[in-house]
């Protein structure tokens, strides 16, 4: 235990194994740990808890010259399984914080938070409850970042208005890669101030989840906005959502702009936007409408890109919606139920974009199902936007008639 309004630094000198460790909220020392040192908190009968709740403490690597008179790279506090750390304030300087799995974290108040040329990997559980944390970077340094491992989940519910990151999107201070969880709850707007790179799932339940730096999804990943939730990219790289691989998928919106693979880049994969799916709280398919908005521009770089949309058993529209113009390639593919009996000579919007449009689908899937209406043949086609003039908003129509 640190406090008691203590000024004097501890050294860990040696790998170390505790069951608890506290910095109280009146220590103003530092807890410096070299490299290839580390202090791992695991379990036990004992505290089993790594808190941390000093604004004017520290735990650093040594300073250049202080530790055998030379430069130092940086030590390790890992959170052992079956343990936990509560981060409500204080600094972690040029250090590695590892989050085993089973083990969890959280980070809660408004307490001074600061993550300077440090990375944290969550192997385990990460609660974000409130407070920011600031990320700082020093001159020539590689900046920090926050990693969610596969078999990691960050889970963020706070208040709204909350900081993690600059603020200033420079891509080398702060990155966040997402191979695991991201699940959002939160009142309001939360901001991750610099890059954000995803291959795994990033869950939007409640609230607005907003890049300020490089945004891109990989390696199959997945953006699901839920019930009318945003992820904002207004403010990030081009104002853009880069989608390499992997889909976005759901009832929300893209603040920005989205593109579906990227300009000049060999077409290995080309991502999808989905608004065939309408989903709830808890990740299961329903029976409801779902509009997929895009508040910018709408990009489809190759072949491999595709747009899916469709309609419901009881006739609930999923759709896509583009605020400025759109460019088209790739496959479009348009989900019927086939419980879904619509009414002669209606129509059914699915895209529609409110700039011009260059290009065209290459592939269009469409299977109506087949039915009589009084003994009469229904005949279902599909319109879509290659067919309609530059300039014109585009609609995908369903043209039920009698023939």
């Amino acid at each position: 235990m640190f406090g008691s309004l203590s000024t004097n630094n501890c050294w860990v000198n040696a790998d170390v194994v505790v069951q608890g460790v506290r910095v109280g909220s009146g220590y103003t020392g530092a807890l410096v740990i070299p490299s290839n040192q580390s202090l791992t908190v695991s379990g036990g009968t004992g505290f089993k808890s790594f808190l941390f709740e000093s604004p004017s403490a520290t735990v650093r690597t040594p300073d250049q010259g202080e530790f055998d008179g030379r430069s130092d790279s940086g030590g390790l506090v890992r959170i052992d399984a079956g343990s936990k750390m509560d981060w409500k304030a204080g600094v972690f300087d040029r250090m590695g914080v590892v989050i085993s799995k089973d083990a969890t974290t959280t980070v809660s108040t408004d307490g001074l938070k600061r993550q300077a040329d440090s990375y944290i990997v969550v192997d385990g559980r990460m609660d974000w409850l409130g407070g920011d944390v600031q990320t700082l970077s020093t001159s020539g340094a590689a900046g920090s970042q926050l990693a969610i491992s596969q078999s990691g989940k960050f889970y963020i519910t706070v208040a709204g208005g909350q900081l993690w990151g600059t603020g200033q999107g420079v891509s080398s201070e702060f990155l966040v890669s997402n191979y695991g969880t991201i699940s959002l709850i939160a009142g309001g707007t939360v901001t991750i101030g610099g890059d954000y790179y995803t291959t795994g799932q990033t869950i939007l339940k409640q609230g607005i989840f907003k890049i300020t730096g490089k945004a891109e999804q990989a390696g199959g990943g997945m953006i699901r906005p839920i019930g009318r939730t945003t992820v904002d990219v207004s403010t990030a790289k081009n104002g853009t959502l880069y989608n390499l691989d992997g889909s976005v998928s759901g009832d929300g919106t893209v603040q920005g702009s989205l593109s579906l693979g990227k300009e000049g880049v060999a077409p290995a994969a080309g991502g999808s936007v989905t608004a065939a799916v309408a989903i709830d709280q808890n990740g299961n398919e329903i029976d409801a409408a779902a509009t997929l908005n895009v508040t910018g521009k709408f990009f489809m770089w190759n072949y491999l890109c595709a747009v899916r949309v469709g309609v419901g058993a009881s006739g609930a529209v999923r759709k896509l919606e583009i605020g400025e113009t759109a460019l088209l390639a790739g496959e479009l593919t348009v989900f019927w139920h086939s419980n879904y009996r619509p009414a002669p000579t209606m129509s059914i919007t699915f895209m529609t974009y409110a700039g011009a449009r260059t290009g065209a689908f290459q592939r269009e899937y469409f299977y109506p199902p087949s039915y009589d209406i009084n003994g009469v043949p229904v005949r279902i086609d599909l319109r879509v936007p290659s067919q309609w003039d530059e300039g014109v908003t585009a609609v995908v129509n369903w043209d039920i008639d009698n023939p």
